[in-house]
């Protein structure tokens, strides 16, 4: 240690000097208490031994004003005095001081008292240096914090939460949600939506859906089904997390052209469909593990799909919500939920929500997210397909032409997709988003048709019934299991440059024995058929649409 020995006596400081260097210490003099602060300002000691009576400046003075001092607040003084009286004792210590031992100079009561203040310096350096450690560690947090919240908004993409159709509600149990919400628009025009609940909450629950939004929105951008998202996810999520580590996860898929709604819940609380009128009219309850809890081989992507009425609102939440408590330590539950939702208008609903929760749990503190989706299908059901029809020489595509075929047989149609395996393709080939949107329309309507009418033989006045879309997905995929080996599914497009802009020609065939397409194709201008709805749409955005052979094979025209 330094120590600063303020004496006016010769002797005593050579004595001190003496000691203080056999005991390992640096000393420094000072003769009187006005050279003592100087000294101290100007050394910075860590130990003080005052004199009291010093000419120039006593050593209560002394004591007093170096006490004052930011540096001095914390340095211990021990005064050294001849007086022993209780009262000089007292006004010492009132000075500043915190300890003190007389004169004459008693060599093993001085050691015991520098050792006795070492050891507190010790400790004190010691505190000192875990509280810097835990400043940076604090610091370091915070700006982990920072981070992890600036990377979840960016991966969400705010801004496509932002549909009109949407409004939303995060409130997180700490400085970041790890619930994730998403959304997206398909080139169809179906909306996609994804309410994730990491494990636990903040940093660690936040870590947990880091990976989903690139495979959501990636995935959703060449018109994946939710299923093969949701298979994606599970597959990512399983080998990325250890084991105890899951997402509770639910894909929602609003196609207005259906007016369906289709559903995958795996481990979160139920989507609720709620009439404008507010009655519950359905209830998705999970019908999967969260995702990430097993492996490819036992993972289900079955959906339920959801026929959709005007006026009709779907609510989605997290866990967090009927999960959070007073101040009593109650649960808010799913009952007070669905009457809070049910007793409000659509027009009020979220706020009603909101102001339920706060009103619930006062000033208890949340311990998960609390995330809600609320979804006007109205606002999708009531707005016709986006298409784009006018040329544009600068949007289609690589190069001044291109062909490509592409010859599907029975094992590729049970397990690939070939429409979003289709719009990627054009996608890479460099076909605009402007025109994606309508040939999206256009390559599905003539897929689906050829494969689930052309190959396997479903009737689509199935879907017609209240429950008519389960029964149909479930006769497509025991009919897509048993499809005939020599099943075939042919593929060509051929674009070609034009004065306008370009023209690309889209021709399906499949190996199915045809339907009597002069029939569909005269009923389509009829607003009231409840099914082949897909055709009329193709006729009015594709240039030429034409049935050829016994109706296995068509050919669709569509300009740039």
């Amino acid at each position: 240690m330094k120590v600063l020995v303020a004496d006016d006596s010769a002797t005593n400081r050579a004595i001190l000097t003496v000691l203080l260097t056999q005991l390992g210490h640096q000393p420094i003099m000072a003769e009187d208490g006005a050279k003592a602060v100087a000294t101290f300002e100007r050394e910075l000691p860590d130990l003080v031994l005052m004199d009291v009576m010093m000419p120039v400046e006593d050593g209560l003075s002394a004591t007093r004003r170096i006490k004052a001092l930011p540096a001095g607040q914390l340095t211990p003084i021990i005064m050294v005095t001849a007086l022993d009286s209780d009262e000089d004792v007292i006004k010492a210590l009132e000075m500043g001081a915190d300890d003190y031992f007389t004169k004459p100079i008693k060599v093993q009561v001085v050691k015991a008292k520098i050792a006795a203040i070492e050891h507190t310096i010790n400790v004190q350096h010691q505190i000192a240096q875990k509280n810097a450690e835990l400043a940076q560690y604090y610091f370091t947090a915070e700006d982990e914090k920072r981070l992890t919240s600036h990377i979840m908004e960016r991966l969400t993409e705010p801004a496509k939460l932002q549909d009109p159709a949407i409004q939303y509600w995060i409130k997180p149990a700490d400085y970041c949600s790890g619930d994730l919400l998403a959304a997206t628009r398909t080139p169809g025009g179906a909306l996609y939506l994804l309410l994730a609940d990491g494990t636990g909450h903040g940093l660690s629950a936040a870590l947990d859906v880091v990976s989903l939004p690139q495979i959501f929105y990636t995935m959703a951008s060449i018109g994946h089904s939710i299923g093969n998202i949701a298979t994606e996810m599970n597959s990512k999520i399983k080998s990325l997390l250890p084991t105890g580590h899951f997402v509770a996860a639910t894909l929602v898929a609003i196609n207005p052209t259906e007016k369906t709604a289709e559903i995958w819940n795996g481990g979160n609380p139920p989507t609720c469909i709620v009439s404008a009128a507010g009655a519950l009219l359905h209830s998705a309850t999970s019908r999967h593990l969260p995702i990430g809890v097993i492996g490819a081989e036992g993972f289900d992507a079955s959906t339920e799909i959801i026929r959709l009425t005007p006026g009709t609102q779907l609510l989605l939440f997290s866990d967090g919500l009927p999960d959070a408590g007073n101040t009593q330590g109650e649960e808010l539950g799913l009952d007070h939920i669905l009457s809070t939702c049910l007793a409000s208008t659509s027009e009020n609903r979220m706020n009603a929500l909101q102001t339920m929760v706060g009103d619930y749990m006062g000033d208890a503190k949340a311990h998960d997210d609390i995330s809600i989706l609320l979804i006007e299908a109205d606002q999708l059901l009531n707005q016709a397909p986006v298409v784009e029809t006018s040329p544009r020489p600068a949007d289609y595509g690589i190069g001044s032409g291109w062909h490509i075929t592409l010859r599907l047989g029975c094992d590729e149609l049970q397990n690939l997709d070939p429409i979003p395996f289709t719009i990627d393709l054009l996608k890479k080939l460099r076909v605009s988003d402007s025109h994606l949107s309508s040939l999206f329309l256009i390559i599905a309507e003539l897929i689906n048709n050829a494969i689930d009418h052309g190959l396997l033989k479903l009737e689509s006045a199935l879907k017609d019934d209240l429950d008519g879309f389960d029964l149909y997905l479930d006769q497509r995929a025991e009919r897509l299991a048993t499809l005939s080996p020599s099943a075939t599914l042919e593929l060509v497009f051929d674009q070609k440059p034009t004065a306008q802009g370009s023209q690309l020609t889209m021709r399906v065939k499949d190996s199915g024995d045809g339907f009597n397409h002069a029939h569909i194709c005269n009923l389509i201008s009829d607003d009231f058929l409840k099914h082949g709805r897909g055709i009329g749409l193709v006729q009015k955005i594709a240039k030429k649409l034409e049935y050829q052979g016994k109706g296995n094979e068509v050919l669709v025209t569509y300009s740039f």
